[in-house]
């Protein structure tokens, strides 16, 4: 359990400089790109942006995810098999799709021929990276991983301040800079974990693709379904609210997806311990169950010291023009809440390699959540897009929760459950009030809750402390 734990910790690290770094790097980007591009300029760019979360799963039927679960269960024995039939899949797709993305881009939406090439090749370059980078996680480079991820950030931000200086910035110089940053970390990847030390034509096995396209087309609707709640939110608020509410729902969502962005790189490293232990520990279900408990009382505590500081972070960070995002903060927590719950139990679908169930409940969830909101936002307004958030992930956790115990014996403690969860929706109530001595009191309760509830992830902590003094 320890030496598990320990190495889940220490895969949270070197994951979270990957991608950390890169978020903090990339704030240099936002003004550098809504300075130089004009408001239609930018309008493309996002366009393509949003697509590409769309295209990517299309174009590798999400077989990078099946190449890192692959090469965990079985091993360097047939790794060239799992990587060579992987690629040649992945290079045919590649060239399928080419013809596709110039028919869509060029006849239909009437883009320029040079922006429509450097949108294939910068949809390559994605993909590719993606591919190659999970290939590494596969084979257990997790540091090198980070470190490509890094690469691209940083060179794409410098290529972004060349051009700007020069003023030679407009959209195709930005795919440009995006598209020479994919090849020189692709690049990178393809040395540093001497991938090509894998790849022979000899290798390419078709049963091998076969098992690796049944592992990974059930995930894709999981991919779809998440690009679908994302956008009907916010189209269907600007469609029944008009766009000056959609702003208002984005700035609301911007400090809770914060933690959500924290959590992600937890959940990278908890996929992969999953898979492990499911495929060599002979007490996995001990294991799960026990991590499934210290992560809901870290959840659960996050959450309530989270929702009783969001008056302050709210003052110090969004300006005042933004004043009715602040009653939505408290509830999208919750549905940050969920969302990682969510993630956990997907982390176990894949280490039982039950990737239909992945896809079916993400894809009800997505349907799930435009209906809550046309049903709700007549009459509730705003709040419809927060509240079909929460209840969307809200039912596919307690879905997966009972779901997976088809292939997996979990405990849970069910009164500290709904204890936890009592506490975050009253906590919620009473934060709607911005009163200063009210919320300071409530501050203080939240950390006392938090030491209750985490005791035994603190005491550990403290032990492995002294530990490393001896």
């Amino acid at each position: 359990m320890v030496n598990r734990t320990n190495k889940l910790i220490r895969n949270t690290i070197i994951l979270g400089f990957g991608q950390f770094l890169p978020k903090l790097v990339s704030l240099i980007t936002l003004p550098i790109l809504t300075a130089g591009l004009t408001t239609s300029e930018y309008g493309i760019y996002d366009l393509i942006l949003s697509t590409q979360s769309l295209l990517i799963p299309l174009m590798t039927l999400q077989i990078q995810q099946a190449i890192f679960r692959k090469l965990i269960q079985k091993g360097d024995k047939y790794s060239k098999e799992i990587i060579s039939s992987a690629y040649c899949f992945v290079i045919t797709m590649f060239l399928i799709w080419c013809p596709l993305i110039i028919f869509i881009y060029y006849f239909v939406v009437g883009y320029a021929m040079p922006v429509v090439m450097v949108m294939y090749y910068i949809y390559i370059g994605n993909a590719l990276f993606d591919v190659l980078g999970q290939t590494l996680r596969g084979i257990g480079f997790n540091l090198k991983y980070s470190i490509g991820i890094v690469i691209y950030s940083i060179i794409n931000t410098l290529l972004l301040l060349l051009i700007f200086e020069l003023g030679e910035i407009n959209v195709l110089n930005v795919f440009l800079c995006s598209l020479i940053a994919y090849i020189i970390a692709c690049f990178f990847y393809f040395f540093s974990g001497s991938i090509f030390s894998y790849i022979k034509l000899e290798y390419n096995n078709k049963a091998i693709t076969r098992e690796l396209l049944d592992y990974s087309i059930p995930m894709i609707p999981s991919s779809i379904s998440l690009w679908i709640v994302n956008l009907s939110d916010r189209l269907l608020v600007t469609a029944f609210l008009g766009v000056g509410m959609n702003g208002i729902y984005s700035v609301a969502n911007k400090i809770p997806n914060l933690f959500a962005s924290v959590y992600a790189v937890f959940n990278l490293a908890w996929t992969e311990t999953a898979s492990r232990v499911m495929d060599k520990d002979a007490d996995a279900d001990e294991y799960y169950s026990s991590m499934f408990e210290y992560l809901f009382r870290f959840l659960s505590g996050a959450m309530i010291l989270l929702i009783s500081l969001s008056p302050l972070i709210f003052k110090v960070l969004i300006n005042n023009k933004y004043d009715l995002a602040y009653s939505q903060m408290p509830v999208l927590f919750m549905g940050v809440f969920f969302n990682a719950l969510v993630s956990f139990y997907g982390g176990l679908y894949v280490a039982k390699q039950q990737t239909k169930q992945v896809g079916y409940s993400s894809l009800a969830g997505a349907v799930l959540n435009i209906i809550i909101n046309i049903i709700m936002i007549r009459r509730f307004g705003l709040y419809a897009a927060s509240i079909s958030t929460v209840l969307s992930f809200a039912i596919i956790t307690v879905y997966r929760a009972f779901d997976i115990r088809k292939y997996i014996e979990m405990k849970y403690n069910v009164i500290l459950i709904m204890r936890c969860i009592l506490l975050m929706v009253i906590y919620c109530i009473l934060c709607s009030n911005r009163n200063i001595m009210i919320n300071s009191f409530l501050f203080l309760i939240a950390v006392v809750i938090n030491i209750i509830l985490n005791k035994k992830i603190i005491v550990l902590f403290i032990r492995r402390k002294q530990w490393g003094n001896k």
